[in-house]
């Protein structure tokens, strides 16, 4: 952290006052879902007491009914989300001649959501979505300064987002087939036993876990038992989180990296998984177990390659070329293998959180061998203070049988690895108004590299919302950090549900 101590001191120091100032104290805990359970049997009413602070059913339909009938449903519905983002860089100097100017406005981008849902029978809906933005940020600063690269994955998109069909095959017995979310564990801001979901990470620190999960196509069979859920999973469709690329202020090499194999979708590439989740008296805890791919990258070489490296004198006086093989490389991905849990225990204004993971199978491109690596979590939350949350997460993760040359390029991997989070957010103006601190930092003393995100969201009227805020970041020795203070950025998001 080598800038903007003091301005950042400042606003941290000004935002925590303004948050959680003045305080009182309430009795009832905020406790969150650790993952949706769509259309689960009916449950007792003390059992349905017990559970009320751990159930959010984010998949479960919810049928529209006339005015006229309530009897009445309607057979499909129409939804969906128009935002119009604005960024602005603050922080980078002029560059140097041929190299990309990121001064300015980074980002003007119109992005359309729509949601279809059918109801196809009594127990029985499918939904339809997806998304496509433009950002003519690009043309106004001038394609031309841009590299393919930037503009392939940066100016459009279109995706098609959550679709799947989903249905109950008993009343103890739900079924849920296409592109969807399936959040593991209960964390606010890292991702210990959340592995199925790929993320987008392509403007790291801009929003949070819960808007950067990529749905991905998997076939989700559960079974429900009154306090306890087994579900098993199989995903054909196999994708990886997307990240910077070579021309983007983030992008953190002087050099393309090589390119990339991924396993094709196919029944010998079928990720599995399966979650055993248990809910009791003001605690539950969920049991995992997955077979999946890496979502990072590392390097296997498949030949090489003659190169001129430099010239001799010959004895006659004329030159003769130096030849070396260079390694020709690809990046692939590792199958790995996770065992992991994750407990959450509600008391009074508090909930405290655990997790942890032991991933087998891991590959690095210094070391021939697989590696196996331990990732715990703990954290609470505490929702004592009126309209106030407070969050803090702490990680801490293991490579086992690390090698000392598994520190240089390209692994840049660490033996031990620390994280913290911590977040403040506050609800004002009748919920209207939510200003929200977040402050991550990686490594002791974040050795590693921190940023820190300030927002206001207000909502104007039901259907249209306001968000800005600021994103700043330090630099770390990690590769990802390095000089990243540059990127320092505001933020506008107007936002049309409807």
């Amino acid at each position: 952290m080598k800038k903007g101590y003091t301005a950042m001191g400042f606003l941290i120091l000004y935002g925590i006052l303004t948050l959680i100032s003045p305080m009182t104290v309430q009795s009832e805990p905020t406790a969150r879902a650790s993952e949706s359970t769509a259309n689960p049997p009916a449950l007792s009413p003390d059992l349905e007491d017990v559970i009320s602070g751990f159930n959010d059913n984010n998949d479960t339909f919810v049928y529209e009914q006339s005015d006229d009938d309530a009897s009445a449903t309607k057979a499909w519905d129409i939804s969906g989300k128009f935002t119009l983002a604005a960024v602005y860089n603050i922080s980078h100097e002029a560059p140097a001649p041929g190299q990309t100017d990121f001064r300015g406005l980074s980002r003007l981008r119109p992005e359309l959501c729509l949601n279809l849902e059918v109801d196809l029978a009594d127990t029985w809906y499918c939904k339809i979505g997806g998304r496509g933005f433009h950002d003519f940020a690009y043309a106004i600063q001038g394609r031309n300064d841009f590299t393919d690269q930037v503009l392939d994955e940066y100016e459009n998109e279109i995706e098609l987002t959550e679709t799947y069909i989903e249905g109950a095959i008993t009343p103890s017995l739900n079924l849920k087939i296409g592109r969807q979310i399936v959040v593991w564990g209960n964390t606010e801001n890292f991702r210990v036993t959340d592995i199925l979901n790929p993320v987008d990470n392509r403007d790291p620190g801009m929003v949070d876990i819960e808007d950067l999960r990529l749905p991905t196509g998997m076939a989700r069979l559960t079974y429900y038992n009154r306090s306890c859920n087994l579900s098993f999973i199989a995903v054909p469709e196999i994708r990886f989180d997307k990240q910077p690329v070579m021309g983007n202020d983030f992008y953190p090499f002087d050099r393309p990296l090589p390119p990339e194999d991924k396993p094709a979708d196919s029944l010998k590439n079928i990720e599995t998984a399966m979650a055993l989740k248990g809910i009791f008296h003001g605690w539950d805890m969920t049991l995992y177990g997955a077979f999946f791919f890496n979502d990072e990258s590392h390097f296997e070489t498949i030949g090489s390659r003659e190169t001129v490296v430099g010239q001799t004198p010959l004895p006659d006086g004329d030159m003769a070329p130096v030849i070396a093989l260079v390694p020709i490389y690809r990046r692939r991905h590792a199958r790995l293998s996770m065992t992991g849990f994750s407990v959450n225990v509600a008391r009074g204004s508090w909930l405290f959180k655990s997790e942890a993971a032991f991933t087998g199978g891991l590959k690095f491109n210094t070391t021939d061998d697989e590696k196996c690596r331990l990732k715990g979590l703990v954290g609470f939350e505490y929702s004592g203070f009126t309209d106030t949350l407070v969050v803090l997460e702490l990680v801490q993760t293991h490579l086992f049988d690390y090698q000392d040359r598994m520190g240089d390029a390209p692994d840049y991997a660490d033996e031990n690895r620390f994280e913290a989070a911590f977040r403040i957010s506050r609800n004002l103006y009748h919920d209207r108004l939510e200003l929200m601190l977040l402050a991550i930092a990686m490594g002791n003393k974040a050795r590693d590299g921190a940023f820190e995100r300030l927002t206001a969201e207000y909502e104007l009227t039901d259907a249209l919302t306001i968000k800005a805020g600021g994103v700043f970041y330090q630099d770390g020795e990690s590769i990802m950090y390095d000089n990243i203070h540059d990127n320092n950025r505001f933020f506008v998001n107007l936002e049309y549900t409807f």
